[in-house]
């Protein structure tokens, strides 16, 4: 009868593999350190697409295993990039990076650095979160205070660029809209000691522009960053399959012919064709002279 205890005993405490004490984890429900780490992995995943801007880069002169691996590992060796895959077949790799680190260009360097041929193919963004904001800046009177205020909205988490205009009174501010709200970017420039308030699209004009020559998402970004260059735009998009541009702009400031001069003259001019849409009448921009 003793020699029957000690026997139940033994087994009831007898260790499970470690295989089989997973499998009876997740037969109860819980989840197993596998499980968590492959969700954590997805997690990981899906901020690099939503969040981060993704550079597709040219790689050429790649032979073998160990030369993806190389460029791999001259890619992932900075500050700024979240990201990495490498194709051998296709001579590409694509990389997501933090803009406010790294840049594209130096991209390109890192896997010439390597020893192979590098460019610049595209960028992607993820536009749903990333936002243009306009700032009117009241109580700068010099390049001291402009520059006071472009270094505040620099600070701000999330903020990815910012630029002052001195002359305007206005601030330029992307910034991540998972990271960041337009309400603390106003208010970081108003603990700088500057008054900002924002130009919201109320009381703005609208215009939709054909644009004629976007191959692909680089034209669309050059040609979405000229009309926004221009003084009075307060937001541009671009629909590259549409092939049109849509204009926020204050009438006072611009209008319809700075738009289609800005288009036309973006990348050096003679590779892009701005037209206004129909119901604004369909007339070619001419240039002067």
């Amino acid at each position: 009868m003793k020699r029957l205890g000690q026997l139940l005993s033994s087994l009831r405490y007898e260790r499970l593999p470690e295989k089989e004490k997973d499998d009876r984890e997740t037969e109860s429900g819980s989840p197993t350190k596998q499980q968590l780490g492959q969700t954590a992995s997805r997690a990981q995943q899906h901020e690099d697409r939503t969040r981060w801007p993704v550079a597709l880069l040219s790689v050429k002169g790649m032979t073998c295993a160990a030369c993806s691996k190389a460029v791999e590992a001259a890619l992932s060796s900075v500050e700024g990039v979240k990201r990495v895959s490498v194709a051998l077949l296709q001579e590409s790799a694509e990389v997501h990076f933090d803009e406010s680190s790294i840049s594209p260009e130096a991209l390109v360097a890192l896997v010439e650095d390597a020893g192979f041929d590098g460019a610049l193919v595209s960028v992607r963004r993820p536009r749903h979160q990333m936002e243009v904001l306009r700032l009117r800046v009241s109580g700068m009177v010099c390049s001291a205070c402009s520059g006071a205020v472009e270094a505040a909205l620099r600070e701000v988490p999330g903020v990815t660029r910012a630029g002052v205009a001195l002359a305007s009174g206005e601030a330029e501010v992307t910034f991540d809209a998972a990271v960041v709200t337009a309400e603390s970017v106003v208010a970081a420039v108003e603990e700088a000691g500057f008054e900002a308030a924002t130009l919201s699209q109320e009381g703005l004009e609208t215009m939709t522009i054909r644009v004629e020559g976007m191959t692909g998402t680089s034209s669309s970004t050059a040609v979405e960053a000229a009309l926004r260059r221009v003084p009075g735009v307060a937001r541009a998009a671009v629909n590259l399959i549409a092939g049109q541009a849509e204009v926020w702009y204050d009438s006072n400031t611009s209008g319809p012919r700075d738009f289609l001069a800005a288009v036309n003259a973006c990348a050096g001019g003679g590779v892009y064709t701005a037209h206004l849409a129909r119901g604004l009448g369909a007339v070619a921009y001419l240039p002067a002279g």
